[in-house]
């Protein structure tokens, strides 16, 4: 019976050894453009959640009982009868039961403060790095690239200078800050700047349009530009807020989602995230390699539909909205609702539509779904 029960362990002991781990990996970034990576295997992923937490239990602050030394380890039975005072016999206004403790004074060990964790990578900001997701098939690469600089002559010097860092995981969380500074703002001011200028000579070199028409396109560049920066500084209010980046299936594909206050974008036909610590700059990039500086936030798109006389939902249920790319370096917000007709004029019905936002623009059209049968066909056809 001893000698079963022993193999039964060890064959139990080597499949715990040989089990694949889930690697999580945590990015957080703070106000100051610091990125700190935290990473955990796990044995499994939570049932009860799609978008699991990340474990943070450092060894550290383990500290049992047995592994204490002898001189602080004093029994009650060996103390002097003078010295013994029974709980039961104490003044109730000494007695101060556990349960009564203030949370203040109350720390359990999983809500430790994240200073006390120790980060596997520390990036300072004046590295001048940027972080990618990549979602893959089985899991999500990360890479660190540095941004070109004047020291970069410099540092191809180093024999072992790597300019490109590369980390996968089965599991990554990404936390940036939702507030834009006023330097942030500007500098994301400037480079608009440069596109549009980059813009404007290729329209040149294309030939000259009529002066008409070449007003008519400053002036809705104008228009853009203001609403644009409207929107960033907005964004300086958002204090200690954050925007979190998590990779999650869908219909059996490995995607991410970008989330802020309670409306999540997710990023389908595996579109990239990477993001710029220093100018907190989110950029989005198609699988040909086409990038696009994404200006709303997830909740601020739907926030520009409702303005647009679109759909008015609850600020505080969760949503969820899609984001489209398309290699030409446009991106839209996608957002199914409904448009209200009446069959024969008469008879209220609801016929299926997307609601549609420009993300460089901030506008807004929408329109009819294809029907997905006859019957819709026919209803639609005969409903205005």
């Amino acid at each position: 019976m001893k000698s079963r029960f022993i193999v039964l362990l060890s064959i139990f002991t080597v499949m715990m050894m040989v089990a694949p781990q889930a690697l999580a990996l945590e990015i957080k970034v703070d106000n100051q453009g610091v990125v700190r990576f935290y990473d955990n295997s796990v044995l499994g992923r939570n049932t009860n959640s799609a978008n699991p937490s990340l474990i943070s239990n450092p060894n550290s602050q383990v500290r049992p009982i047995q592994n204490m030394p002898d001189s602080q380890v004093r029994p009650i039975q060996n103390m002097p009868d003078s010295q013994a005072k029974p709980i039961q016999n104490m003044p109730d206004s000494q007695a101060k039961p556990i349960q009564n403790m203030p949370d203040s004074q109350a720390r359990p060990i999983q809500n430790m403060p994240d200073s006390q964790a120790r980060p596997i990578r520390t990036i300072p900001a004046y590295e001048d790095k940027q972080i990618y997701l990549r979602p893959d098939s089985n899991e999500t690469t990360v890479e660190i690239r540095k941004l070109p600089s004047t020291t970069d002559r410099v540092i191809e010097g180093r024999k072992n200078f790597q300019p490109t860092e590369v980390m996968k995981a089965d599991y990554v969380e990404m936390s940036f800050p939702a507030q834009l500074t006023e330097d942030q703002i500007k500098v994301a001011k400037e480079k608009r700047a440069e596109i549009r200028k980059d813009q404007e000579e290729k329209i040149k070199n294309h030939g000259e349009k009529p002066q008409e028409i070449q007003n008519q396109l400053k002036e809705q560049q104008q228009i853009r530009e203001k609403y644009l920066q409207k929107l960033q500084e907005t964004r300086k209010e958002r204090h200690q807020e954050t925007v979190e980046v998590k990779n999650r299936t869908e219909s059996g594909e490995n995607i991410l989602g970008l989330k802020s206050r309670h409306t999540t974008a997710l990023l389908k036909n595996g579109a990239e995230f990477q993001l710029n610590p220093t100018t907190n700059e989110v950029t989005v990039t198609t699988p040909s390699g086409q990038e696009h500086a994404l200006n709303h936030l997830p909740d601020q798109a739907i926030e520009r539909m409702e303005a647009a006389g679109f759909f008015t939902e609850d600020g505080s249920v969760e949503k969820e909205i899609e984001v489209q790319t398309y290699d030409n370096g446009e991106l839209f917000y996608r957002k199914q609702d409904k448009i209200k007709k009446r069959l024969f004029g008469v008879i209220p019905v609801q016929v299926d539509s997307e609601v549609i936002l420009n993300d460089a623009t901030g506008e807004v059209i929408e329109k009819e779904l294809a029907p997905d049968s006859l019957f819709k066909q026919f209803i639609n056809a005969v409903s205005f």
